[in-house]
């Protein structure tokens, strides 16, 4: 069985891969928001599709295979519920128990996010082989097991974002940082030491007001220092730095990013490898 321990990598490095992952994350958000809505763009109610995809399940068995709670389980099926993309069918063994299964809308949906993924995939985009470069891993060998279906794809790519989120999500929040994209900032701006806001507004494909905003509210957390640009003598031109304390953040980002380094490589191989079965 290969040894499935991450390597650890250089700091700048760790904080490239994080800046490619959200620029693929941003695409992925738009291609699921456009097939399944913008308001079910989320990894776990895309996992939770996937899953029900297999055939009926009760709410405790999709516990089991997300590892979420039963409370949070509740909360994504009253969504997707709302949006008739699942039914809920009292089971005919157990009459206190349900089966949740996909309606023909949610088949519909899951179906077109499955084609304008595939497609996407097989443009010859190269977001998904500079990160698997970068974490130093060969793009096919890394995917393990053979998964060749769409769906399979898909619910890897979910459960591999969805877990990663669920653990960083309260690292960020204590230092202040309570977005995903101000998430990926910092990470941005301490693997560059100093970067100009149009800079960071490439790489994480924001407008000039988008890059403001999220540098007033790593400002304001302390976590950056703006200074103008001394060398162009131009009161206009702004760099960034990371502080001490945004150091942290990043640091703090990037153990965490370690612990799901593996699962994260085999999601994005996998795409990889069904983009190349033309």
């Amino acid at each position: 069985m290969p040894d499935r321990t991450p390597t650890t990598l250089p700091r700048a490095r760790t904080g490239e891969v994080l800046v490619l992952l959200h620029r693929f994350t941003r695409d992925i958000t738009r291609i699921a928001a456009g097939a399944l809505g913008d308001d079910l763009a989320d990894n776990r109610l895309i996992m939770v599709l996937t899953l029900v995809h297999e055939g009926p399940m009760s709410p405790s068995e999709l516990c089991a295979r997300t590892g979420l709670s039963r409370s949070a389980m509740s909360r994504l099926l009253g969504t997707l519920d709302e949006h008739d993309l699942i039914s809920r069918q009292r089971q005919s063994t157990d009459g206190r128990s349900v089966d949740v299964s996909l309606t023909r809308a949610g088949r519909r949906r899951l179906t077109r996010l499955e084609d304008e993924l595939r497609t996407y995939l097989r443009t010859g985009d190269q977001l998904i082989p500079e990160a698997l470069a970068l974490l130093d891993v060969p793009a096919v060998a890394a995917a393990g097991d053979s998964v060749s279906d769409m769906i399979s794809v898909v619910r890897h790519l979910s459960e591999a974002g969805a877990r990663y989120g669920e653990d960083v999500a309260p690292v960020a929040d204590s230092f202040g940082i309570t977005d995903t994209t101000a998430r990926f900032a910092v990470c941005l701006i301490e693997a560059s030491g100093t970067i100009r806001p149009t800079a960071i507004g490439r790489e994480l494909g924001l407008a000039s007001a988008g890059v403001s905003a999220v540098l007033d509210r790593l400002d304001s957390a302390g976590l950056i220092i703006r200074e103008h640009d001394t060398i162009d003598h131009d009161r206009r031109s702004v760099v960034v730095q990371p502080s001490p304390l945004g150091r942290r953040a990043a640091s703090a980002i990037y153990t965490v990013f370690a612990r799901h380094q593996h699962d994260v490589i085999a999601a994005l191989a996998l795409t990889r490898s069904l983009g190349e079965a033309r």
